[in-house]
């Protein structure tokens, strides 16, 4: 709402473009009806925004890469992998010895992504399941000849909310003995983050 509102006032004033630069794009992940007599969110969203006024959308690691194409004005979707890439290069980081880790099959393209931006590094896609009912995540075990002679695992997610989905994941990998274990998240921590996530991120 306060984006529409600075929208507003920018255009009461005289501004013939605007441009909205929106590092967290909130009510994306409601992209779909998850159980019946839901609202799909992000349709609602981006209908107020177009109609706000905004002439272009700028905004970093969307949820899905469809999401843009909801859009009829431009949107540019920028990505902060390049950035991880680089910082984990400069560790020096033995390729052989890690694995990168998606906790779902929903980022199956950002992980294949990232393996591409650090030199084809090895990486996993965990299936999960989600009780529509309870919220509760399930993941089904993990083969552990794919992390012989892994030391290190990264965790790829695009937003951790509750801790709900990476802390089961970090149990399960921490139960296969590796070293280290890093978790990298392209969007924010949320106020209601659990304690024992912040104790993972790196």
């Amino acid at each position: 709402m306060e984006l529409f509102f600075i929208v507003d006032a920018l255009k009461r004033n005289g501004a013939l473009k605007v441009i909205a630069v929106v590092p967290y794009f909130g009510y994306q992940r409601q992209d779909h009806v998850f159980r019946d007599g839901e609202a799909v969110s992000l349709e609602v969203v981006v209908k107020m925004i177009q109609s706000s006024g905004i002439d272009h959308f700028v905004t970093f690691d969307l949820h899905s890469v469809k999401i843009p194409e909801l859009f009829s004005i431009p949107v540019s979707h920028l990505s902060a992998l390049p950035v991880f890439a680089k910082t984990l290069a400069e560790e020096g980081l033995h390729i052989a010895e890690t694995v990168l880790i998606s906790p779902d099959k929903g980022g199956l393209r950002g992980i294949k992504q990232f393996s591409e931006l650090l030199d084809g590094m090895s990486y996993i896609v965990l299936n999960k399941t989600r009780d529509t009912l309870t919220g509760a995540v399930a993941y089904e075990k993990l083969d552990p000849v794919l992390l012989v002679g892994k030391k290190r695992a990264i965790i790829l997610d695009d937003m951790i909310s509750s801790g709900s989905t990476i802390m089961p994941v970090a149990e399960m990998l921490t139960q296969h003995a590796l070293k280290k274990l890093w978790c990298l998240q392209r969007m924010r921590f949320s106020r209601k983050t659990h304690p024992i996530c912040c104790k993972i991120h790196r």
